[in-house]
Parts: C-alpha cells; sequence; structure tokens
C-alpha cells in the first residue's frame, strides 16, 4: 500500500499552482493591499506573570467580512515574519480569494511590529520583555478576534513553522465548525510551551 503523505503536505502542494501563474495574474489589485492594522490590549498578562499596558497585536485584513462574519480565514504569521507573508497568495482568482474571503493576517508577540522588546518602553523594554508563549499569541488573537473584529468563527487557519500550535489550539477558543485546517505539522511539541 502507498503512503501518502500528511494532509498538510497536500494543502501547501494545492497552493504550488498558483506560483506558476503569469505575472500579471499574481499582481493584487489596489484593493488587495492589506489594510493595516494595530489592536491595542489596555492591559495583558503574560503567561510568566508579566502584565502589559498597551499591548499590540499588528495584523493587516484582505476581503470584506460578510454579514454573517463566517468568512473569516486566519493566518497568523510564522516566527519572526509579519502579515505579508503569504501576500503571494492573495487575491482574487488565487489560492486565497479575496472576492470570497476575509482574510486576518496576525503577527506574534516580538517580531518588531506587535509588542516587542525593541518597541516596549521601560520597564519592559529589550531584555526585560515578557517570555511571550504560543498560548500568549492565542489569548491576544482570540481577543482580536472576538472583541474588535466581533467574528466567532472560523472558516479556516492557515499557518507554517512554529505558527501550527497557534492554529491548532485556537480551534476550541473560536466556534471551529472549520472547513480547512493547514498547519505544517513539523513544530516542535515544546512549541506549546
Amino acid at each position: 500500500m502507498r503512503r501518502l503523505p500528511p494532509a498538510p503536505v497536500f494543502c501547501l502542494a494545492a497552493l504550488l499552482p498558483f506560483a506558476a501563474r503569469p505575472a500579471r495574474a499574481l499582481q493584487a489589485a489596489p484593493g488587495d493591499h492589506a489594510a493595516h492594522h494595530r489592536f491595542v490590549l489596555p492591559s495583558f498578562t503574560f503567561e510568566d506573570g508579566t502584565t502589559l499596558s498597551n499591548t499590540v497585536v499588528s495584523y493587516g485584513t484582505y476581503g470584506r467580512l460578510n454579514a454573517a462574519r463566517d468568512n473569516v480565514i486566519l493566518l497568523p504569521s510564522s516566527y519572526m515574519a509579519d502579515h505579508h507573508d503569504n501576500d503571494w497568495l492573495i487575491g482574487p482568482g488565487l489560492a486565497l480569494d479575496t472576492t470570497r474571503w476575509f482574510l486576518v493576517a496576525t503577527e506574534l508577540f516580538g517580531n518588531g511590529h506587535s509588542s516587542s522588546p525593541s518597541n516596549t518602553p521601560e520597564p519592559h523594554h529589550g531584555p526585560r520583555f515578557p517570555r511571550a508563549t504560543i498560548r500568549d499569541n492565542i489569548e491576544a488573537v482570540h481577543h482580536l478576534l472576538v472583541d474588535e473584529l466581533h467574528v466567532r468563527r472560523l472558516a479556516a487557519v492557515i499557518g507554517f513553522s512554529m505558527i501550527s500550535p497557534l492554529g491548532l489550539a485556537i480551534r476550541p477558543r473560536i466556534a471551529a465548525s472549520w472547513r480547512i485546517c493547514c498547519v505544517e505539522p513539523r513544530a516542535p511539541e515544546s512549541a506549546m510551551m
């Protein structure tokens, strides 16, 4: 019996044909560029017990949120990346079709745009920045989705690298009758810690 690769590999392979499209098809229309946003949590307590005021989650949105608010795909960035990671897949007729989906591309704590050692004022600047965990990011993204965007259901979560645990762990937090969950499966178990 022929052994098949894990399902997430199929998801990634399914996106590759879009990379071979002519250059003009990959160019996003002006309305398909991310709208940049900053979600500010007035007070956020990290797992290590540190509480930061005005904690920022940087994110971009693409497409339009429908009236039912059920066309949302969450695209958490990979470690040290920003929300433009998947731009080459985003636009009308592409894998992440903005005529159908509302994409929320979030950035992890510590990436330089969301709250990070480099942009957090004293007394938590630099090496005194809290040790941000995947669970801290899940909590912040949950607040972004529910409190800011009023989204209670995700159509999909698509993530790569160490963000795989975020995609899997946020499922119980958001009513998840997902049609798709595409995560790269090689994140270490310790990434959840």
